[in-house]
């Protein structure tokens, strides 16, 4: 899709967005290449950012890999690969999470796959 919509966008496909967009997209695989985004994106497999893409909104995939603009939550059942260019303010949850150098992130990183959501810290058992 090129040009510029206000609605949600549903595909049982595969979605590429070059434009800009106001409301939810819901697809396969998403990508947003020189994009200004204005609503959530679910992904069933993976989404792709470019460093020209700008998103206020939460993204959910099963892999996600940033090199633009987020404000908003990211979530990914399997991997968050956040590149050099990717500036996000928001919560990163994520099985995997890789930063490069030269990302800027405000925000939380959980590391949690499915049935470690974070550790029983009890009392101290001797030895």
């Amino acid at each position: 899709m090129m040009g510029k919509i206000k609605g949600n966008l549903t595909a049982t496909g595969n979605l590429e967005i070059d434009g800009k967009v106001i409301g939810n997209l819901s697809g396969n695989d998403v990508e947003l290449k020189h994009c200004e985004l204005k609503g959530d994106v679910n992904a069933t497999g993976f989404t792709f950012m470019d460093k020209d893409s700008i998103m206020i909104g939460n993204l959910s995939a099963q892999e996600v890999t940033l090199d633009g603009k987020v404000k908003g939550d990211i979530s990914a059942s399997h991997k968050v690969y956040v590149r050099s260019n990717a500036v996000v303010v928001g919560n990163i949850k994520a099985a995997i999470i890789a930063i490069d150098e030269g990302a800027a992130l405000q925000g939380q990183v959980i590391i949690a796959s499915k049935g470690n959501s974070g550790l029983d810290i009890g009392e101290e058992s001797e030895p």
